[in-house]
């Protein structure tokens, strides 16, 4: 089981992406929130946003799409809705954001969801609306995708030592409790403190 949270890249070639809308439903636990500080701990550069496609900026950023190959995205939406048939991109917003990923040797892209109601055709947490299943067809950006539950601990989520780079995602609209708006806030404000420049 362990070996599906594996990363299989290189070590200079996994960027993180981290949607704080994963704790939406209940507050992030102390074990949780010092995996995410290890995690940042290991990128090169992190940022921070109140959406997710307004981290395109770091993510298509020369120094990471150069050497990016995998990306990792821990977040209650899969931000991948496909391409349609006629080979063209979903206009670019929060939900979308994947699709225009451009990184000349990506490899692969792996949805880590809080649950797997998340991940059911029509969940909560899919955004390909009318578009092809992208987990099951083919994608031009893509060419491996994954998706998977995450593990009851996540320190389970085995990383390479260092990161091309990380983001951190704020997405204030999705909470579902007020107890975990607030603890997002505080660990993003936290965040934004002590990793971005």
């Amino acid at each position: 089981m362990a070996r599906l949270y594996q990363s299989y890249s290189s070590p200079e070639a996994v960027y993180l992406s981290v949607d704080l809308d994963f704790w939406a439903r209940a507050e992030m636990s102390r074990n949780d929130q010092a995996w995410l500080f290890s995690m940042l701990k290991r990128a090169e550069s992190v940022r921070c946003f109140k959406r997710h496609d307004q981290a395109l900026a770091h993510v298509n950023s020369p120094e990471i799409a150069a050497k990016g190959r995998d990306l990792w995205n821990l977040d209650t939406h899969s931000d991948l809705a496909g391409w349609d048939v006629s080979n063209t991109p979903p206009a670019l917003n929060e939900g979308t954001w994947v699709d225009h990923v451009k990184w000349p040797n990506a490899e692969r892209f792996v949805w880590i969801h809080p649950d797997p109601q998340a991940a059911k055709a029509r969940g909560r947490g899919r955004c390909e609306g009318s578009f092809p299943n992208p987990f099951r067809t083919r994608h031009p950006a893509w060419p491996a995708r994954r998706h998977c539950t995450r593990p009851r601990r996540l320190q389970e989520v085995d990383l390479p030592s260092r990161l091309i780079g990380a983001c951190v995602i704020l997405s204030l609209p999705w909470y579902e409790t007020s107890e975990a708006k607030a603890k997002a806030v505080q660990v993003f404000t936290k965040i934004k403190q002590q990793f971005t420049i």
